[in-house]
């Protein structure tokens, strides 16, 4: 039986011969194919989390609207199982070529996140850049050509206004390719279009605000998994609890290092104002006493003038010297007093100035107010969610008081600065009055003279 079945299969087969190879041929390709997708997928998976171990990418990404510090970057540092931290700097910047706008994203050139060199060199100078290749071949650049970069002024730790690189001129010294951008799309920017361009490599050096943009984090035997599973994410996961624990306590102290600068400008600013208003009033003072020491000189020379006519007309010779000398100080007072009002318009001057400081000062409390504002409506929104926990909404509910407090104290130093203004604007205007007052004591001493001399030769004509 089974011999008979072999037989009639071996004479199917050699009647319909190439359809039996067909269909063999169509099995084998077939099972090689599934093979190879089999064996693609898992070499893949290997393939990018090798480039991203060798690249140094991060684990986790640390981002803040106020800026990070160093401080920061000590207390992610103590965070359990945090291996380590890198403070970088990222921007975007307007490049013009032949009349186009060009928007790309500078990055830093750092030990996490490495680019990888493809032709050239790694900026060794701050006025040195790397570009991917398709920048030369979108802009028909070349290595060895130079760009400028425009990048919006940064405000300093300080809060001054601050260029964001020291080198905006850069010579492009290689091309690179960057772990952060695997696919074409390079993300959104509020300039140009709207999309990014190019990605640019710039030296760290090169960047010139004191505070860090991002903070890249690399966890504790995170190369030990692989960048695509689960039990990396989970791990991860707990990484990103740990921190999220000192989360409150970092902003906190960010916000409060920027209250504290400036209440301290403010404090500048004061001390200033008063050191320049104390020195106004004193020249004020001293005009005063010049143009009252004036109008005593010129009731000294009428008295003089009239016992002059009340005696002999050998005395009014006397009497017209005593005029002249009276004239004479009076012109010396009234340069005194120029020079005393120039002065004066000098420390208005300064005070304007101060006013300015104060208004921007004004203007930072004023945007960090409506940032507390923002997240304050934001927590509100949250808690108006009835699927919250009892753990979440606690944790809500201190995030709205901490906030509170928070628009509470902004609001008292926007009062504090406002108040601050109105009192130069008061001050300035007192001190212009009384500028005014004394410059018009100083305009009727100056018609008295001339009447008193028509008074003295009316009475020697009379004498006479």
């Amino acid at each position: 039986m089974k011999k008979a079945l072999i037989k009639d299969s071996i004479k199917e087969i050699k009647k319909s011969y190439k359809r039996f190879i067909s269909i063999t041929i169509m099995a084998l390709l077939g099972v090689g194919f599934f093979a190879g997708l089999r064996a693609t997928s898992p070499d893949m998976v290997d393939t990018i989390d090798k480039y991203f171990k060798d690249q140094n990418v991060y684990d986790i990404e640390v981002i803040s609207t106020l800026g990070l510090t160093n401080e920061d970057v000590e207390a992610l540092k103590n965070v359990e199982n945090v291996d380590k931290v890198y403070g970088t700097y990222s921007q975007d910047g307007l490049i013009e070529l032949e009349q186009n706008e060009i928007v790309s994203k500078v990055l830093c050139v750092d030990e996490v996140n490495k680019p990888v060199l493809v032709e050239g060199t790694l900026p060794q100078n701050i006025n040195e850049c790397v570009v991917e290749e398709a920048f030369l071949s979108g802009t028909n650049k070349k290595i060895g050509d130079t760009i400028t970069i425009e990048i919006q002024n940064q405000e300093n730790s300080e809060g001054d206004e601050v260029p964001y690189l020291k080198e905006k001129e850069l010579k492009i010294v290689g091309i690179v390719e960057s772990p952060l951008y695997i696919s074409r799309q390079r993300g959104t920017t509020t300039l140009g279009d709207g999309e990014l361009d190019y990605y640019i490599y710039v030296s760290k050096e090169n960047v010139n605000i004191d505070y860090y943009t991002e903070i890249y984090i690399k966890v504790k035997d995170s190369e030990k998994y692989k960048t695509t599973t689960s039990s990396y994410e989970n791990y991860i996961k707990e990484v990103k609890n740990n921190i999220e624990q000192i989360k409150e306590e970092r902003e906190n102290a960010r916000y409060q290092s920027l209250i504290d600068q400036a209440n301290k400008k403010i404090e500048e600013a004061e001390q200033e104002f008063n050191s320049q208003k104390q020195s106004g009033e004193q020249q004020i003072k001293e005009a005063q006493d010049k143009i009252q020491s004036a109008q005593e000189e010129i009731e000294q020379g009428e008295n003089e003038i009239n016992q002059n006519e009340r005696t002999a007309n050998s005395e009014f010779s006397q009497a017209e010297k005593e005029i002249e000398s009276a004239k004479a100080e009076l012109l010396k007072n009234v340069t005194e007093f120029n020079n005393k009002k120039q002065q004066a318009e000098e420390g208005f001057s300064q005070a304007q100035t101060q006013k300015q400081e104060l208004q921007n000062n004004l203007n930072t409390v004023n945007t960090a107010l409506a940032e507390v504002n923002t997240q304050y409506n934001n927590v509100i929104e949250k808690l108006k969610d009835e699927n919250l926990t009892e753990n979440d909404k606690m944790i809500l509910e201190q995030a709205k008081n901490m906030l509170e407090s928070q628009k509470i104290e902004l609001e008292t130093n926007k009062q504090t600065i406002e108040a601050g203004i109105t009192q130069i604007d008061n001050e300035v205007t007192s001190g212009r009055e009384e500028l005014a007052n004394a410059e018009a004591l100083i305009e009727n001493a100056r018609s008295e003279i001339p009447k008193q001399e028509a008074n003295l030769n009316a009475r020697k004509t009379k004498g006479k």
